[in-house]
């Protein structure tokens, strides 16, 4: 008798098991890539190493992409204040193929200019900026799928206009 019991249960495991939700007329009529997302649907972002090293009084820096590697994901959102515009700036932005800018610039303090604290002799508190003759910066932007490059500009607090501007290729 037990043995009926569970041999009723397998049948019925074994016929539910072969069921299968129906599939929606308006899901049939866009075919089966309708129900799966591309690659280029995915958020993704890029991150981007930069060197930068001064050229001389007067001169623009030379700027030169180290690396770039995308990954998927999204950009979590920042509380961080926008760096003040009021002292010497890049600003990075992606660009498409023909060039045009994706977005809007993301602007990083000069990483030659480096705004440092002291103590005078008086023991007053000062503040001078201190140029450096290279460095190192690192961004990371939200990666359209149409982005194919990445504009750095230089630009200088005094006039507020754009020193230099270089674009690079994304690398893959």
């Amino acid at each position: 008798m037990r043995c009926l019991h569970f041999l009723s249960h397998v049948l019925l495991f074994l016929a539910l098991a072969g069921c299968q939700r129906p599939v929606s007329s308006a899901t049939a009529a866009l075919g089966p890539a309708a129900t799966t997302e591309t690659t280029a649907e995915k958020p993704a972002v890029v991150f981007l190493t930069f060197r930068v090293v001064a050229a001389g009084a007067g001169q623009p820096a030379r700027i030169t992409l180290l690396r770039s590697q995308a990954a998927p994901g999204r950009l979590k959102a920042t509380t961080a204040p926008t760096p003040s515009t009021d002292a010497d700036h890049l600003a990075v932005r992606l660009l498409d193929a023909a060039g045009q800018p994706l977005g809007t610039a993301t602007v990083v303090e000069h990483p030659l200019r480096k705004s440092v604290e002291y103590t005078d002799e008086k023991q007053q508190l000062g503040r001078r900026v201190v140029s450096l003759p290279e460095a190192e910066f690192f961004v990371r932007l939200s990666l359209p799928a149409q982005a194919t490059q990445v504009r750095v500009e230089e630009v200088a607090a005094a006039t507020a206009t754009v020193i230099a501007s270089t674009s690079f290729p994304l690398l893959p």
